[in-house]
């Protein structure tokens, strides 16, 4: 299946939903509750930290001389990992149909279970 396809129906899903979306999202063609597959994640996740890893290598030499110089290197990391792993993730994009969870007990059954004795 081609990137940013739904593997359901083969509709293209828009990149910016992947970006935004990228825990779970519906397709537009069958409604079809998608997310982007393990592999994916762990791929955008690795490239935006060697990514924010070799921006904060690179502008250490040039923060030494500031007072606090851990400061730009840390900044430059992390706007590094926002950008980067996004733009892997839309790049890729593999969606896979997302299984069905369990629906969590009601709140209200775990209340009246308890014995309230005055």
């Amino acid at each position: 299946m081609a990137a940013r396809q739904c593997p359901q129906c083969g509709t293209k899903i828009p990149a910016g939903w992947l970006a935004a979306f990228s825990d779970g999202l519906h397709c537009p063609g069958c409604n079809a509750y998608l997310e982007l597959s393990l592999a994916n994640r762990y791929l955008a996740t690795t490239v935006g930290l060697a990514a924010g890893a070799l921006a904060g290598w690179l502008a250490a030499p040039a923060a030494q001389d500031e007072f606090p110089g851990w400061v730009l290197p840390l900044l430059l990391s992390f706007l590094v990992f926002s950008l980067v792993s996004p733009l892997v993730t839309i790049l890729v994009g593999d969606l896979v149909l997302k299984a069905e969870e369990a629906p969590a007990p009601a709140v209200a059954e775990a209340a009246h279970s308890h014995d309230h004795h005055s």
